[in-house]
């Protein structure tokens, strides 16, 4: 954290300012991906896990919290997100994390991007201006995003986290890390996009994993039912990254589209427990873009 004469100041006009650290802690390597075979054990090797990070399988993010009382000053010190997952076609994550303190969503502060990574290392600190009688009715809230080829931004997640409770006042060292699962955009708005019926055979004697993808119904685009031209897109994940990919055919016009096919992966059975599946939803364009 960075270091600061305690003294009493009238606070600043200013609601939000940032403080970086970046020579205080070295920056990330960042190699290139690279090619392996399916049975290639490099690819399955279980990533270095973080010091103090509980394994959930879930992607989360962990960051500390300190109060000072004689400024007035909510330091927010954003260190690390853990197994973030590549949305749509990108291959890699190119993360950063906008940070608000809410209600106010006018204001906000922005960590630096970090490129190809899916377990970015932050260690950045942030500052709020807040009385120390506002404080129990603030939440923090961290949006997790990515660029993607485009440089567009895509949202991979949330995480709110209120302050009221919070030993941030009674602990002159702070919270310590905390460590909070990253909420997916769709599951935080609670849109319905339909259903997907799918299934799972793993075969360990011959390592095969078969995904087949049965059928789906209601779909919906964006959030409103219409006839559309969908197929499903089957991706391998391990470390964040999208080791392989394969999708159905296209059905003609319709929200409830049956496929009955089937897809085979090669996987270690060692290994499976640090494999995950993604099955994404797709509509062919007609005038637009295509969108999920």
């Amino acid at each position: 954290m960075v270091p600061y004469v305690s003294f009493k100041i009238p606070p600043p006009k200013m609601d939000a300012f940032t403080i970086t650290t970046q020579t205080r802690y070295p920056q990330q390597e960042q190699d290139e991906p690279e090619q392996h075979s399916p049975l290639d054990p490099e690819i399955y090797r279980e990533e270095e896990k973080e010091e103090g990070s509980p394994f959930t399988g879930s992607a989360r993010l962990c960051f500390s919290l300190s109060y000072d009382t004689l400024s007035e000053q909510l330091m927010v010190c954003l260190l690390r997100a853990t197994r973030l997952t590549p949305i749509g076609e990108n291959v890699t994550v190119t993360p950063y994390v906008k940070i608000f303190l809410l209600p106010d969503k006018k204001r906000k502060v922005q960590s630096r991007v970090l490129r190809r990574t899916s377990n970015p290392q932050f260690f950045q600190d942030f500052v709020f201006m807040v009385s120390p009688e506002d404080l129990p009715n603030r939440a923090l809230e961290f949006t997790v995003c990515e660029f993607d080829r485009f440089s567009r931004q895509q949202v991979i997640g949330h995480v709110t986290y209120p302050l009221k409770g919070v030993n941030v006042l009674t602990s002159p060292q702070g919270t310590g890390e905390i460590w909070v699962d990253i909420i997916n955009e769709d599951l935080k708005n609670g849109v319905d996009k339909g259903e997907l019926l799918f299934s799972l055979q793993f075969l360990p004697t011959s390592c095969r994993l078969t995904v087949a993808v049965l059928k789906a119904k209601d779909l919906k685009l964006n959030g409103e039912g219409a006839d559309i031209d969908p197929y499903v897109k089957v991706s391998m994940i391990m470390g964040g990254k999208n080791l392989k990919k394969r999708k159905t055919v296209t059905n003609k016009r319709t929200t409830h589209p049956v496929y009955n096919e089937a897809f085979v992966f090669t996987i270690l059975p060692t290994c499976l427990d640090r494999v995950s599946f993604m099955l994404s939803v797709y509509t062919v364009p007609r005038l637009e873009d295509q969108r999920s």
